[in-house]
């Protein structure tokens, strides 16, 4: 991930600081040696938290967004996880999630927080 962790840029656009921590898996797509998309799972005591998903803007609307959801549900379906995943999404990601079959749970100012069971 390396520079993406002190990336303004991308702090910006997640509306926080990237963090990291021994209960946080990363789902990466790498392309000519560049993390061009990534997205988090954070396991918590009750649930599962899909966090930090972005895109690089030039690599954006060519499904790289979906392809790590599904990825990171792949990953936890291999790794028998039977909790419950949320999500905290913006007016890019809710259609995408609903599509992906999450469902609204509440909404909190301009962000939606969704869920699913696998």
């Amino acid at each position: 991930m390396g520079k993406n962790f002190a990336s303004q840029e991308i702090a910006d656009s997640l509306g926080e600081h990237l963090y990291d921590n021994i209960n946080t898996t990363w789902c990466l797509k790498i392309i000519d040696n560049e993390v061009v998309n990534f997205g988090a799972i954070i396991e918590k005591p009750k649930f599962i938290l899909f966090n930090y998903a972005y895109t690089s803007p030039e690599f954006r609307g060519k499904g790289f967004y979906t392809q790590n959801i599904l990825a990171r549900e792949e990953y936890l379906r291999y790794n028998k996880c039977s909790k419950e995943i949320r999500a905290l999404c913006t007016d890019m990601s809710i259609n995408i999630m609903k599509k992906l079959g999450y469902i609204e749970k509440s909404k909190r100012g301009k962000y939606t927080w969704v869920r699913k069971m696998l």
